[in-house]
Order: C-alpha cells, then sequence, then structure tokens
C-alpha cells in the first residue's frame, strides 16, 4: 500500500498562491516546484558526530556496531548481537517480550524536533531485571520520496498513523549486563518500513537529500561527517547526549530523552489519542525515563530534576520554571518563550544543559543561531526563525548582554525559508 503523501493528500500551495485542485497528469511538474521552493545546497544540516567522510565506510561501520553490540533478554546474560538476535522489528518484539498488553504505548506528532509522527512503545523491567526498552514507529509529514517526509503537515503524518503506515522504526534499550563490560549499556537500532535494520538514519531534510543524490548542479547535495549525520548511533546522541566509540562500537553516557507533553501535537479526533486521554500513559513513560536516569551516571540528574520538577504536584505542570530560571521577570519568561520550546529537549542530555540562567551563554547562543548551527535538524530550526522567539530572545539579551542582541537581530534566516508548515496545515485541514 502505497503511504499518504502531499500529493495523495492536498493540492500546493505556492509562496502566495491561492491552492487549485490538480490532476495526475501535473503531478510530477507540482513536485518539482515544491522541491524547489524547500531544496537548498547548504543550511541548517544534522550535527556532526561521526568524523567519516566516506559514507560507504559509515555504512560499514554501523554494520559492524550492529553485528558487535551484545543484546540480553533478561538484563544481564548476553544472548547474541544485535544482528543475529534483532534483524528484524518483529525479532525485536519477541525478543523483549512485547505484547501488547504489557506496553505503555503513545500517539502523538513531534513537532518540536523532526515534524512526524510517532507511535511510541515501552516496556520496563528496570526493577526486576535492569532493563527498559522501547520501539517507536516513524510516519512521514509529507511525501516520504523526498526531503519534505519531515515538519510538513502533522494531519499527513497522522493519516499515515491511522493507516499503519510507518516508514522507519527506531528502537532503544538499556540493561544492565551485571559486573561486565560494560556495565551498563544503551544501544540503538533502526528498522526500514519492511521492519528490517537499516544502516542509515537520515532525521532531517538535508540527510534525505543526500541519500535520495540529490544534486545542484555542483553534484550530489551534501558531505557526509562534515555537514550532516546518517550514521547510526552517532545520529541518535545528538539529542540523547553521550558519546559513540567507534573502534569498540559501544555507546556511553547516553539518556532516554523525557517526554515534553507541550512539544507534541495529538489526534484530537481520536478520544484515545488526544493528550488528556493519554495523560496517565507519559506519566508512567516519564516514570520510566527517570527510573533509568537514575541508575545511570554521567548527565542522568539533569533528566531527573527536570521530570521531578514537572510532575512536582503530581500532575504534568506546563508552567515549570526550574530554579535556576527564577531570577526575575525577564529570566522566566525568555525561558518560557523560547528555552523550553527551542533548547531543552536536546540540552536536558548535554553538558551545556540550559538549567539556569547564567549557564545560558548569550554571545555563543547568538552566533550559533546565527550560524545555522543550532539547532541541529531542519525542523527544529524551522519551528525557531519561522516563530517569535528570535525577537523574544533579542528583547531579552537586550537586557543581560547589548552584542549578543545586536548579533541575533542581523541574522539573516537565509536559506532556512521553505514553503510554510502552516499553508499545508491550512490546506489540509480543508480537504481530509
Amino acid at each position: 500500500m502505497k503511504r499518504l503523501t502531499c500529493a495523495t493528500l492536498l493540492c500546493v500551495c505556492g509562496a502566495a498562491a491561492a491552492c487549485s485542485p490538480h490532476d495526475d497528469a501535473s503531478e510530477e511538474a507540482l513536485s518539482t516546484s515544491e522541491q524547489e521552493l524547500t531544496y537548498t545546497a547548504t543550511g541548517p544540516l544534522t550535527k556532526k558526530v561521526y568524523i567519516e567522510p566516506d559514507e560507504m565506510a559509515r555504512k560499514a561501520n554501523t554494520d559492524s556496531y550492529y553485528s558487535t553490540v551484545q543484546v540480553s533478554q533478561d538484563g544481564f546474560n548476553a544472548a547474541g548481537t544485535i544482528k543475529t538476535k534483532l534483524g528484524t522489528l518483529d525479532q525485536f518484539r519477541t525478543f523483549y517480550g512485547f505484547r501488547g498488553t504489557n506496553e505503555n504505548i503513545a500517539w502523538y506528532y513531534n513537532r518540536g524536533d523532526l515534524g512526524i509522527g510517532r507511535e511510541m512503545h515501552c516496556i520496563s523491567n528496570v526493577q526486576s531485571t535492569s532493563l527498559f526498552a522501547c520501539y517507536v514507529k516513524n510516519f512521514a509529514a509529507g511525501d516520504e520520496d523526498t526531503e519534505f517526509r519531515f515538519g510538513m503537515s502533522k494531519d499527513i503524518a497522522f493519516a499515515n498513523m491511522d493507516a499503519h503506515l510507518a516508514f522507519a522504526t527506531v528502537a532503544m534499550v538499556y540493561s544492565v549486563f551485571g559486573t561486565g563490560n560494560p556495565a551498563e549499556k544503551i544501544f540503538f537500532a533502526v528498522y526500514d518500513a519492511a521492519g528490517n535494520l537499516s544502516n542509515a538514519a537520515p532525521l532531517d531534510r538535508h540527510g534525505l537529500n543526500f541519500s535520495f543524490k540529490k544534486t545542484d548542479g555542483n553534484g550530489v547535495v551534501g558531505t557526509p561527517g562534515v555537514n550532516f549525520n546518517n550514521h547510526i548511533p552517532s545520529n541518535c546522541l545528538n539529542c540523547h547526549g553521550g558519546s559513540y566509540d567507534s573502534t569498540r562500537k559501544r555507546v556511553s553516557g547516553a539518556q532516554f530523552l523525557p517526554f515534553d507533553l507541550d512539544q507534541f501535537d495529538y489526534q484530537d479526533y481520536r478520544a484515545d489519542h488526544t493528550r488528556e486521554a493519554q495523560k496517565s500513559t507519559f506519566t508512567r513513560l516519564n516514570t520510566l525515563v527517570k527510573s533509568v536516569a537514575e541508575r545511570q551516571g554521567g548527565l542522568a540528574p539533569q533528566v531527573k530534576r527536570l521530570i521531578d520538577g514537572w510532575y512536582a504536584n503530581g500532575e504534568f505542570d506546563s508552567n515549570y520554571v526550574p530554579p535556576g530560571w527564577q531570577t526575575n521577570d525577564a529570566t522566566r519568561s525568555v525561558y518560557t518563550s523560547v528555552v523550553k520550546g527551542a533548547c531543552r529537549n536536546c540540552h536536558v542530555t548535554s553538558s551545556l544543559s540550559f538549567e539556569t540562567a547564567d549557564g545560558f551563554p548569550a554571545q555563543a547562543v547568538a552566533n550559533d543561531l546565527c550560524a545555522l548551527v543550532m539547532p541541529h535538524a531542519h525542523q527544529s530550526v524551522r519551528e525557531f526563525w519561522q516563530s517569535s522567539r528570535p525577537l523574544q530572545l533579542e528583547t531579552y539579551f537586550r537586557g543581560v548582554d547589548g552584542t549578543a542582541a545586536e548579533r541575533l537581530k542581523s541574522c539573516s534566516t537565509g536559506d532556512v525559508v521553505t514553503l510554510d508548515p502552516h499553508l499545508f496545515d491550512a490546506a489540509v485541514s480543508t480537504l481530509l
């Protein structure tokens, strides 16, 4: 069955043009026009982590990672490798005992980072076997055969979700191998649409452009290891933190990410998929994330403090502001309007955690934003620049660092400019 795409769900809008119906004969031309509206050779690219310019070598390293990492069914004793025991999604589910009735399942659109639909499945035996396993099915928010897979329309993502048409699935596992080496292990595995292990994971439009061999007249766009990263597992660490030893094929220090209910959109037309209906599920998921963090070293306390802050009164608190940002009205305001939505989701696992106003370096932040170094993925860059956040941040910087304010004010978003997702959302809402 063909996945739903921009072409099958809605008409194409120009930057200022009205929508008009089109027939199948015109779809190829329209698709080309769409790509020209969003395509750029440079711009906000996924952070490089694994420095290797040869894509074939990167994929070979991922294959070696899958063939090296030992997995455990009981949390303590190795039973094989990712490749031998978890070669398909079905094998992963069977190996870790996913049975539906024992799972915490949540459905949402992760607007705040990658801009795709997600169906999250987690089970936990942390208390008895020190094992926590999750897999998340990902659903395209646009035409998945182009860079439009990410961030174009939550309605398209939800339609693909309703049709059970995932384009990929990402799995993450925490377990303890007794007193062996490593004593604590977190690993990642990625499965393609058919449920087989994949050795590349593009996380934004630029990685996809390279994967699709898109050209700009000067050759294939992008240089792996220079301006984007499709490697597994290092690409996962952009948000999950930690580091990857490409020689030993070991991830260390990575964390499960807290579930920030304010960064998601929900299927309000389905009673069981609304935010309110899933509130208790997200509470359980965050409790499990905290349980793993409490067993991890490194930056785990940051994750724990955030979750504790959210649930200090028993239920998720959207108005939570960490003590380090409660200095005055200006710090509270910029945390609420900018930091929690544009920075917190990934920086909670970073050594630069942004837990306090004093730990938010104005000039460095302004320089990274203007250089399109931060945020890492294209979707999160658009979420920042196509909102009021730049102005709100500039206003805050006026009170703490005038140089940073001027730097941010002088920025041009340049090739961040795309066909705005809200135009697609408006069109989809009238046509679905």
